[in-house]
């Protein structure tokens, strides 16, 4: 039985063991770091390794043909891939996307536009069909006509870089030269040339979701056009190589990721892309896949979605995935793990079942279609026997702290997600020991997630910022303790101390995050048992 009454009064023998196994994952991390800023900040060298002949991003001629073969007889890659070609046809009857900012973004457009070109491309090349070659070529016009790619938020640009560089190098083939003229300079004058102005001291610095994306759009565009303009090519694949370690550590040492589960899934997609471009277009990833946690990543991931199909939405993260994740299959694929593969063709399945393309375009949920595609590229058939006991009870470090328990993986299963943390990290809530419970098929104690990215002062991350005033981000929102109704510490923190899989407990302990009660720590404790579930704070 797991039992802890007060702190002060925990013995040494009950933390020795988690002490020592944190000073084994310090000295790996620190190590695997050492090791892979070694490979990573080597420059590329282009001349030497670019791959002359396109489709060199992703979705190779060899990839394809792989694909198109095992389509023959895998009924859901198929059925993946008749829904793909129904989005295409709905595409082409929609407007091609046009300048407008949403309060200071353009990031709608920029979103609109990949989904469009990556889905109509993908849709020529496994059906010969140039009707929808040429549509994606309108909406790639239509984005090298902007008179920027709005590069005071820099997502934009990144985006919009994606979208054209991967309709430049699928559809090569059948671009006029002055085609490749337009959309050439486009990606050199509104993406490559400001986003050189990013390092160091831009995106480059940046450990969240935003390093892996930008980077990526940097990356795919650059490769795109890499035999015309090596130069600028090799410029920014080096300033990027430098870039990405800073990012990739936020996955040490076992795969967490700080902003929240949906956050993994836009940073972790754009991951995957740029790796893959890399590997199909040089012949290698400079051993950034090598970083520490990013193997097990997948793990956080899929231990984080609770029997009802909703995640622990902690931070600004959305209540349920939107659509695949065709990050799973490259990380099955990158790192030999089929149980990605088979969770992923579960979603997959339901995906292609449910979706009506007819009402594609409609409200905001088809800018989350527009890795789709990636689904078919990285598709992995394969199974595994381990699916029904791996990743029961999981503990992953961070800058955020998570703990998730589970009885099975079945629907009415009691699951449990449980927080530390950093209160003033990106996108993060004033909610250090916060929690979600679900049993029998509903979800009993609830995050809110976040509100609108618009509201005046959202981003304000000071003690006094405005972005504390928002309900959903407050303390009073989220299943913490609470003194005077007062606020958690924007500079407050928590960390796990103790944890038990096979008894299902574990305990946090906090310092800072209350002021001015008087205290300079506290503690939750929660404990699962076969029939009652126990939190104390």
């Amino acid at each position: 039985m797991f039992l802890l009454t007060k702190f002060t009064r925990m013995s040494f023998e009950l933390i020795k063991p988690l002490l020592l196994r944190m000073f084994a994952l310090i000295l790996v991390i620190g190590l695997g770091i050492l090791c892979m800023l070694m490979e990573a900040c080597q420059p590329a060298d282009l001349e030497k390794r670019l791959r002359k002949d396109h489709p060199r991003l992703i979705f190779t001629v060899e990839s394809q043909q792989g694909i198109e073969k095992l389509a023959r007889e895998d009924t859901l890659l198929q059925q993946s891939i008749e829904t793909l070609v129904n989005l295409a046809n709905q595409m082409i009857s929609q407007p091609s996307i046009h300048y407008k900012l949403e309060g200071p973004r353009l990031l709608s457009k920029s979103r609109d536009c990949l989904s469009k070109v990556m889905t109509l491309s993908m849709a020529y090349r496994l059906s010969g069909e140039l009707r929808y070659a040429r549509r994606a070529l309108v909406e790639m016009h239509a984005a090298a006509g902007f008179p920027d790619w709005n590069p005071s938020h820099f997502l934009d640009v990144a985006e919009m870089s994606a979208a054209l560089a991967i309709g430049y190098d699928w559809l090569f083939e059948i671009l006029t030269d002055e085609d490749r003229r337009i959309i050439r300079t486009a990606l050199i004058e509104k993406g490559l040339k400001p986003g050189l102005q990013q390092y160091p001291d831009g995106f480059a610095k940046k450990i969240n979701n935003w390093n892996f994306v930008c980077n990526g759009g940097m990356i795919m565009a650059a490769l795109a056009i890499a035999d015309e303009e090596p130069d600028l090519a090799q410029e920014v694949i080096n300033r990027a190589l430098k870039s990405l370690p800073v990012g990739l550590k936020s996955f040490a040492p076992d795969g967490a990721w700080f902003e929240g589960p949906s956050y993994w899934m836009y940073g972790t997609n754009y991951l995957a892309m740029l790796l893959s471009s890399l590997e199909s277009a040089l012949g290698t990833d400079y051993g950034l896949s090598a970083s520490p946690g990013l193997r097990h990543s997948g793990h956080f991931y899929l231990s984080s979605l609770g029997p009802s199909g909703n995640f622990f939405n902690y931070s600004d993260c959305r209540l349920s995935p939107m659509g695949p994740t065709p990050a799973l299959f490259w990380l099955a694929g990158a790192f030999d793990e089929p149980f990605f593969a088979e969770a992923e063709r579960q979603v997959l399945n339901s995906f292609v079942y449910e979706l009506d393309a007819t009402k594609y375009g409609q409200g905001e949920d088809h800018y989350y279609y527009r890795f789709y595609p990636l689904e078919i590229a990285w598709y992995d058939p394969r199974s595994t026997d381990e699916a029904s006991t791996i990743m029961m009870d999981t503990y992953f470090h961070g800058l955020t702290d998570v703990v998730y328990f589970r009885t099975s993986w079945e629907q009415d299963a009691f699951f449990v997600g449980f927080k530390a943390g950093q209160n003033g990290i990106n996108h993060g809530h004033l909610d250090c020991g916060s929690f979600v419970l679900e049993a029998l098929g509903e979800r009993w104690a609830e995050d809110l997630g976040s509100d609108d990215y618009n509201l005046p002062g959202y981003f304000e991350y000071e003690q006094d910022g405005e972005r504390w005033n928002y309900f959903r981000n407050s303390s009073i929102s989220h299943n913490v303790l609470t003194i005077n109704e007062e606020n958690q510490r924007v500079d407050g923190s928590a960390k796990l101390i103790a944890f038990t899989s096979r008894e299902q407990g574990c305990v946090n302990k906090g310092w800072r995050a209350y002021s001015p009660a008087g205290f300079r720590s506290w503690g939750r404790a929660f404990h699962h048992h076969p029939n009652t579930t126990n939190i104390s704070s």
